[in-house]
């Protein structure tokens, strides 16, 4: 039509021989497919966008009505729609401009999707901020995500928010403690299971009592929501790899916590690089603060006693907190 306005996200000869090989098939059968047409308009947008006017991260509606486009514009301003990155900008036409991609994006519900459609506003909105849109969203992956809610969000430590936040590599981390890179259903999950997450060397512990499913020391609200590339379990913690640190400019170092798992007492090391107003806090996993202790620590080493004795067993997290570092380990308590 040369009065349109178009947008064409247009992949490669060798992107749809890639997603025929990943799909079992081959270019023929990509061709026989009974939704071809939505998968080559899930590629095309109703309006005319230049590379220029993609500015930052957003979902944006194509001429499909199956589904979103995920639009990533990362910290090295490479954009990604979906899974498949912009390898080619403004090839332009009367009625419109292509945009060369090296993937197929297929019009079909991910983990992602899953995630905007039962309100996991916050996490929705972390995965976004860390650019991990187009790791979620590629339909040739198998994941396991386990998604904590808003309200697991809330109970996080104001501290830790705020760490994650300022740091877009601890706050990919965390996220990524949460994926799993093959696909498991609540029945392949068997008790004391060790899971591989997409943080490396991080793993998650599964433990199950008769029906009930804890990761870690959260609960399995909801499982087997399933998505075309894999499926998601809703869980009520926000999952905290082992001695999660951030620092600005190494204010806090060699952070150890010990014994732990602990009964009576626990200590707290730490090395500070300058004088500090230092917050050292134990919260339970519902964020209520449990123990906080707040001095002016001067520069070096510190050994700081924690009194434990009359904490319920459980697990908590204890925090470093500096004006601008924070350090957060998970403490066992028998």
């Amino acid at each position: 039509n040369p009065f349109a306005a178009l947008t064409v996200f247009a992949p490669t000869n060798e992107a749809f021989e890639a997603a025929a090989t990943a799909l079992e098939t081959d270019i023929a059968g990509l061709l026989a497919l009974p939704n071809l047409a939505d998968i080559l308009t899930y590629h095309v947008l109703g309006s005319e966008l230049l590379a220029e006017g993609i500015t930052e991260t957003t979902i944006v509606e194509p001429l499909s009505t199956t589904n979103t486009l995920k639009v990533t514009l990362n910290a090295a301003d490479e954009v990604f729609v979906n899974q498949a990155q912009v390898t080619q900008t403004n090839v332009l036409a009367d009625n419109g401009v292509i945009h060369v991609l090296n993937g197929v994006v297929l019009p079909v519900e991910t983990v992602v999707d899953i995630a905007l459609d039962n309100g996991f506003t916050t996490l929705a909105g972390y995965v976004i901020a860390a650019d991990l849109l187009p790791a979620l969203t590629n339909p040739f992956a198998s994941l396991t995500v386990f998604a904590p809610t808003n309200e697991a969000f809330a109970a996080v430590p104001t501290a830790t928010i705020e760490a994650l936040e300022a740091d877009v590599n601890l706050l990919t981390d965390v996220l990524l403690y949460h994926v799993v890179g093959s696909a498991a259903l609540s029945t392949d999950l068997n008790d004391g299971d060790e899971l591989s997450t997409l943080l490396a060397g991080q793993i998650l512990d599964v433990t199950i009592t008769g029906m009930d499913v804890m990761i870690n020391e959260s609960n399995v609200t909801m499982p087997n929501l399933e998505a075309f590339n894999g499926v998601v379990h809703v869980i009520d913690g926000v999952l905290v790899p082992e001695a999660l640190s951030v620092n600005d400019n190494n204010a806090v170092t060699g952070f150890n916590l010990y014994p732990n798992p602990a009964s009576d007492v626990a200590f707290a090391e730490f090395n500070l690089t300058r004088s500090e107003q230092t917050s050292i806090r134990i919260s339970d996993l519902s964020g209520k603060v449990v123990f906080v202790q707040n001095a002016n620590l001067a520069s070096g080493a510190h050994r700081i006693q924690l009194p434990i004795a009359d904490l319920s067993s459980g697990m908590y997290i204890l925090e470093i907190n500096t004006s601008k570092a924070s350090s957060v380990s998970k403490l066992s308590v028998n």
